[in-house]
């Protein structure tokens, strides 16, 4: 059977346009096909990364033992939230300036 016929047989008009998509109330707030920014990923983003980055440190610290456990969650953790920094572009948090203008870095 080809795709006319199936399409025949169920009554469908096949050259006719998808309808739009209707929004729902509180479902989103992008419309459909709409990218979001930056800055509104960000909440979303920066947490999986900062757990992404203390787990996986805390597992290449194991064979170290437990400092090594929690050294390496502590470097991950902390190079996962800066790489979020900059990726997010949050640079105005960046070590590196902080450190030369002799801020305290919190």
């Amino acid at each position: 059977m080809s795709d006319a016929e199936i399409a025949s047989a169920l009554k469908l008009d096949v050259a006719q346009e998808p309808p739009a998509m209707a929004s729902i109330e509180g479902a989103s707030p992008f419309e459909a096909g709409q990218m979001p920014t930056r800055k509104e990923m960000a909440p979303a983003i920066r947490p999986v990364a900062e757990t992404i980055g203390q787990v996986g440190g805390g597992l290449l610290g194991a064979p170290l033992g437990p400092a090594g456990v929690i050294g390496g969650e502590i470097g991950g953790y902390t190079l996962a939230s800066k790489g979020a920094d900059y990726l997010l572009g949050d640079q105005d948090k960046s070590w590196s300036r902080t450190a030369r203008k002799g801020r305290r870095i919190r």
